[in-house]
């Protein structure tokens, strides 16, 4: 997979030249990282697609459209599920884009080694990392959405507060990829599996996607706030109050407060861990 992956980032060059006879600054070095990155993106935009919206799209047929027809869930399920899956979609996206790539370039083969001969600060290229993922994320997002607004066409979604949904994806956005870079700087590439599964998977389900957040303290008042640990509780929160006001949502000021908090602390202590092994 690192083989591949190396091969793919060989054979797509950026485009960007730097104007002759003058020194590369370190923005123009920046962008011709993020448009390398684009590059490769869009030569496996397929493998992206599935990666990104296949699981969301499933829960939203599933759950959204199937299971209401046979009259198993209520009709109003997908006003609760949209906002929570579309959260998922745009985390997992942003995540994978930016974990798997950073625990490969940092395994064994030190596929990083390229990037830190560029002629820029080795942390903006874990910054550069971030951004790239948080656009996988917003790509997800923008895809996921309409085919769900389609799919239940009975969700009683609000159109009004549109305006918005595009600062909330962007955080969303930049939160996923600020956890993947955490996990990516965390694990070797053959424990990915595991992280998946064993950590992931759990974020997940208690990450308030199928259930409004205030709903749990019907089941455990602790179970409520333990919760609040996990990034995916503001991101789901955050899309229930865009995107279905009238559905009991998280103040907004919590949503605020614990999206940027998880951004920052997610960020900085992923940027810090990337420096650290990329200079190992």
């Amino acid at each position: 997979m690192a083989a591949v992956t190396a091969g793919a980032d060989r054979a797509a060059p950026s485009t960007r030249r730097a104007p002759a006879g003058q020194r590369v600054s370190t923005s123009w070095t920046f962008l011709g990282l993020l448009e390398r990155d684009w590059v490769v993106m869009k030569r496996e935009w397929v493998a992206v697609l599935a990666r990104s919206a296949m699981q969301p799209l499933l829960f939203i047929v599933v759950f959204g459209w199937i299971l209401q027809k046979l009259g198993t869930v209520n009709s109003d399920m997908g006003t609760f599920l949209i906002p929570g899956i579309l959260a998922m979609s745009t985390m997992l996206s942003g995540m994978q884009a930016v974990m798997m790539p950073i625990a490969i370039d940092l395994g064994f083969q030190r596929e990083i080694d390229d990037r830190i001969l560029c002629p820029i600060r080795v942390d903006l290229i874990g910054v550069e990392k971030i951004l790239f993922g948080a656009g996988q994320g917003m790509l997800a997002a923008l895809f996921v959405l309409p085919l769900a607004a389609l799919i239940v066409p009975n969700a009683d979604l609000s159109a009004g507060r549109l305006w918005a949904l595009i600062p909330m994806l962007i955080a969303t956005s930049l939160m996923s990829a600020s956890f993947g870079m955490f996990v990516g700087t965390l694990v070797p590439p053959r424990q990915l599996a595991l992280v998946m599964s064993a950590v992931v998977t759990p974020l997940m389900f208690f990450g308030c996607t199928y259930y409004p957040w205030v709903a749990l303290a019907q089941v455990s008042v602790v179970l409520k706030w333990l919760v609040v640990l996990n990034p995916l509780v503001y991101a789901s929160e955050g899309m229930r109050a865009v995107l279905t006001p009238s559905v009991p949502h998280m103040p907004v000021w919590g949503i605020v407060v614990g999206t940027l908090a998880s951004v920052a602390v997610l960020g900085w202590i992923g940027i810090r861990r990337f420096t650290t092994r990329a200079l190992e």
